[in-house]
């Protein structure tokens, strides 16, 4: 995924391939359905931590 929290997004690479599983033009793939590249992932919300930030007392 392309994050760590939040929503994300992971890809995948897809090529036409010939019986010999030679990477091929994508032409030769043209009737058939193509899969998806990319979809969503990651979708627990980041969590935000909250903390005083303290000064010292003026002199």
């Amino acid at each position: 995924c392309s994050v760590s929290c939040g929503p994300g997004l992971r890809s995948r690479s897809i090529f036409c391939v010939s019986e010999s599983n030679q990477v091929v033009d994508d032409s030769f793939c043209a009737g058939l359905l193509r899969q998806v590249e990319s979809e969503s992932c990651n979708l627990t919300p980041c969590t935000i931590t909250y903390t005083y930030e303290v000064q010292p007392f003026p002199e």
